[in-house]
């Protein structure tokens, strides 16, 4: 192996300075790495936790928006749903007492309808009786003219 090295050219010849610039080499990885590559590394992973923090809250966010939104879509479909039991309710409740007002003003013009008649019979049979009365009066002055004269 030594003659095989000793055959190669000068430049490719292995001597100290082969030796020297590894050495530099290596230290330059050490201080590039430590210096360099490690907070550079280090920052884009912090970069990266960040953005999966940032992903995982928006996440949240959307789902809690999501179900925000059902329990207000909910609460609106059950409010909807009290506010037409609601006004069935009222209607049935006006729609009675329009009937017993109807009903009432129904019987209380039935009795006003009963006075009426029983007040205008009354009057027909007061005025029957004066009219016969009337003509009794009538009849009789008549016959006593009509008498007076044939006698």
């Amino acid at each position: 192996m030594q003659e095989i090295l000793e055959g190669l050219p000068d430049p490719m010849q292995i001597n100290m300075t082969l030796v020297v610039i590894i050495g530099i080499f290596l230290v330059l990885i050490f201080i590039l790495n430590t210096m360099i590559f490690k907070p550079l590394v280090a920052k884009l992973d912090e970069r990266a936790h960040r953005i999966k923090e940032g992903a995982e809250a928006r996440e949240n966010a959307l789902r809690t928006v999501e179900e925000s939104e059902a329990r207000y879509q909910s609460a609106m479909i059950d409010a909807r749903r009290k506010a037409q039991a609601k006004r069935q309710e009222m209607l049935k409740e006006t729609q009675a007492l329009r009937e017993e007002k109807i009903a009432a003003a129904r019987a209380e013009a039935s009795g006003m309808t009963q006075k009426v008649t029983a007040e205008l019979e009354k009057q027909v049979s007061t005025a029957r009786a004066d009219m016969e009365r009337e003509t009794r009066q009538i009849a009789e002055r008549i016959a006593a003219r009509v008498l007076s004269r044939a006698s």
